[in-house]
Protein backbone atom coordinates (compact mmCIF):
# COMPACT_ATOMS: atom_id res chain seq x y z
CA UNK A 1 0.00 0.00 0.00
CA UNK A 2 2.90 2.28 0.82
CA UNK A 3 3.96 1.77 -2.73
CA UNK A 4 0.94 2.64 -4.52
CA UNK A 5 0.99 5.88 -2.20
CA UNK A 6 4.35 7.09 -3.18
CA UNK A 7 3.73 6.14 -6.99
CA UNK A 8 0.65 8.16 -6.79
CA UNK A 9 2.50 11.07 -5.44
CA UNK A 10 -0.12 10.67 -2.64
CA UNK A 11 2.44 11.20 0.55
CA UNK A 12 3.52 15.04 -0.60
CA UNK A 13 2.22 18.43 0.86
CA UNK A 14 -0.36 18.43 -1.77
CA UNK A 15 -2.54 16.01 -3.79
CA UNK A 16 -2.38 17.86 -7.11
CA UNK A 17 1.76 18.54 -6.23
CA UNK A 18 1.65 14.71 -5.14
CA UNK A 19 0.32 13.62 -8.35
CA UNK A 20 2.34 15.45 -10.69
CA UNK A 21 5.43 15.11 -8.81
CA UNK A 22 4.73 11.39 -9.23
CA UNK A 23 2.88 9.37 -11.85
CA UNK A 24 1.30 12.77 -13.21
CA UNK A 25 5.08 13.64 -14.45
CA UNK A 26 5.14 10.55 -17.04
CA UNK A 27 2.13 11.77 -18.78
CA UNK A 28 3.95 13.92 -21.06
CA UNK A 29 6.11 10.74 -21.71
CA UNK A 30 3.33 8.75 -22.61
CA UNK A 31 2.09 11.72 -24.72
CA UNK A 32 5.32 12.01 -26.92
CA UNK A 33 5.47 8.16 -27.52
CA UNK A 34 1.80 8.11 -28.72
CA UNK A 35 2.52 11.21 -30.91
CA UNK A 36 5.67 9.64 -32.23
CA UNK A 37 3.97 6.36 -32.75
CA UNK A 38 0.71 8.38 -34.70
CA UNK A 39 3.68 9.93 -36.72
CA UNK A 40 5.87 7.27 -37.78
CA UNK A 41 2.86 4.52 -38.21
CA UNK A 42 2.09 3.43 -41.99
CA UNK A 43 -0.94 5.68 -43.64
CA UNK A 44 -2.49 3.00 -45.02
CA UNK A 45 -6.07 2.89 -42.85
CA UNK A 46 -5.89 0.17 -40.41
CA UNK A 47 -2.11 -0.77 -40.98
CA UNK A 48 -0.27 -0.63 -37.56
CA UNK A 49 3.72 -1.29 -39.38
CA UNK A 50 6.05 1.49 -38.52
CA UNK A 51 6.76 3.26 -41.72
CA UNK A 52 9.82 4.18 -43.93
CA UNK A 53 9.04 4.83 -47.65
CA UNK A 54 7.86 7.80 -48.25
CA UNK A 55 4.96 7.86 -51.60
CA UNK A 56 4.04 11.57 -52.42
CA UNK A 57 3.60 12.99 -49.16
CA UNK A 58 2.55 9.73 -47.34
CA UNK A 59 4.60 7.34 -46.21
CA UNK A 60 3.74 3.46 -46.30
CA UNK A 61 5.43 0.37 -44.81
CA UNK A 62 7.34 -2.25 -46.44
CA UNK A 63 3.77 -4.58 -46.90
CA UNK A 64 2.36 -1.89 -48.77
CA UNK A 65 5.07 -1.08 -50.95
CA UNK A 66 7.41 -4.23 -51.67
CA UNK A 67 8.55 -3.88 -54.80
CA UNK A 68 6.06 -3.07 -56.89
CA UNK A 69 6.13 0.50 -55.84
CA UNK A 70 1.36 1.85 -55.94
CA UNK A 71 0.79 4.92 -57.65
CA UNK A 72 0.34 7.88 -55.82
CA UNK A 73 -3.30 7.80 -56.34
CA UNK A 74 -3.49 4.21 -55.02
CA UNK A 75 -1.82 5.62 -52.13
CA UNK A 76 -4.57 8.52 -51.60
CA UNK A 77 -7.48 6.25 -52.02
CA UNK A 78 -6.30 3.49 -49.51
CA UNK A 79 -6.04 6.66 -46.83
CA UNK A 80 -9.21 8.37 -47.63
CA UNK A 81 -11.10 4.94 -47.81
Amino acid sequence: MDTLVYVLGLNNTGLWYGFWSGIGSDLSLFGAGIAFYLRHQCHVRWCGRVARVPIDGHVVCWRHHPNNPPSAAAIREMTNA
